[in-house]
């Protein structure tokens, strides 16, 4: 909700959009041939630090500020969501008719694409892209009712009575399984990642009363009881994917693990001084500026490993070898997608401009 750039941010986001890569690798077509505790483990870093960005980057403003923002974030990012979807729609049916010697249902599968949860046989073949846009409903959603609590932050006694509110409520929520639809997506849903995205403004607010021992001692606790729930609830079974969707109490303290690390390295790493010589950091900085197109894209091509690794599998190709093909394919491509089409966009928009400053002469 901000458009100003920071390096430090742009990296996190960046090395983050990269590990959802990872993650979306491991967990669709590696389940075939992954053990569930390496695919676990890997959601010790995940989307709950872009929820807490979000709102690290939101500016408390009056209301009405805060709401035209809002709306022109979720028309842009709707709006590109929706003309991806669409131009999908013709390779997807094409490729059904070709398969099944039949239609698709075109109804459900406009509609439910219009609702960001595309359903239906048509977008069955492409499965990760369906299955990753709960974190856009989720979004969305929250663009919604953001500007309500935020516009009260900028009381302390406020902002802890709003977090502790959505804390409560979302405890209450979950716990009683009280889980309801809510515009895209569902209130636990909502509760749960409006506390992950408050907590971030929160923290922006707070951040230079909070030293870094406090900042450390906080993590050895989070740690602590990330240790004793693995141990005496989960007994010794990493469960976090079962506890992902929808999100409970006991996801909550492995959430924030990252968020802990993301706050101290931001207080301690001179990211400035190091990034001017660093070939890496501009990569993960371009990534981090265009993180969203990269989650679309990474789940066109995160869905195509999965047509191709029976037959690795089937010729004996080792399961580390399969993982490392697999996933330079889908960092690969999916990066490739996205540097094609916003250049495709900067084109058509210089076009666009081009045409209309002539209808203006004319």
């Amino acid at each position: 909700m901000t458009t100003n750039r920071d390096g430090f941010i742009d990296f996190s986001k960046g090395f983050l959009i990269l590990w959802v890569v990872q993650i979306h690798t491991v967990f669709w077509s590696g389940q075939m041939y992954i053990s569930d505790l390496p695919r676990e483990l890997s959601l010790l870093i995940d989307v709950g630090l872009f929820f807490f960005i979000s709102g690290y980057l939101t500016k408390v403003l009056d209301l009405g500020s805060l709401v035209r923002k809002s709306f022109k974030q979720f028309k842009n990012l709707y709006l590109e969501y929706l003309i991806l979807s669409c131009l999908l729609l013709v390779p997807l049916g094409l490729f059904y008719f070709f398969k099944e010697k039949s239609f698709p249902n075109w109804q459900i599968a406009i509609i439910s694409m219009l609702k960001i949860n595309p359903i239906g046989d048509l977008w069955e073949d492409l499965g990760v892209f369906p299955g990753s846009l709960w974190y856009l409903a989720v979004y969305f959603s929250l663009l919604a009712v953001v500007p309500f609590f935020v516009t009260m932050f900028g009381s302390r006694k406020h902002r802890i009575i709003i977090l502790t509110t959505v804390l409560v409520l979302f405890v209450i929520f979950s716990g009683l399984g009280w889980n309801y639809p809510f515009l895209f997506t569902e209130t636990i849903y909502v509760f749960f990642y409006l506390f992950i995205f408050l907590l971030g403004t929160a923290y922006k607010l707070e951040q230079q009363n909070l030293s870094l021992r406090y900042l450390k001692l906080s993590l050895l606790a989070n740690v602590t009881v990330c240790l004793l729930i693995f141990f005496f609830v989960m007994d010794g079974i990493l469960q976090l994917i079962d506890n992902k969707f929808f999100p409970t109490v006991i996801y909550l303290p492995y959430c924030l693990m990252l968020i802990h690390v993301f706050a101290i390295v931001r207080k301690t790493w001179n990211y400035g001084a190091i990034s001017s010589s660093n070939q890496l950091l501009p990569f993960l900085e371009w990534c981090g500026k265009n993180s969203y197109v990269i989650y679309l894209m990474q789940g066109i091509v995160c869905s195509i490993p999965g047509y191709f690794i029976p037959l690795l599998l089937k010729n004996d190709v080792p399961k580390l070898g399969i993982y490392l093909i697999s996933l330079l394919f889908n960092l690969t491509f999916t990066l490739l997608l996205s540097f094609i089409w916003n250049r495709s966009k900067s084109l058509f928009s210089t076009s666009l401009t081009t045409i209309t400053a002539k209808i203006k002469v004319h």
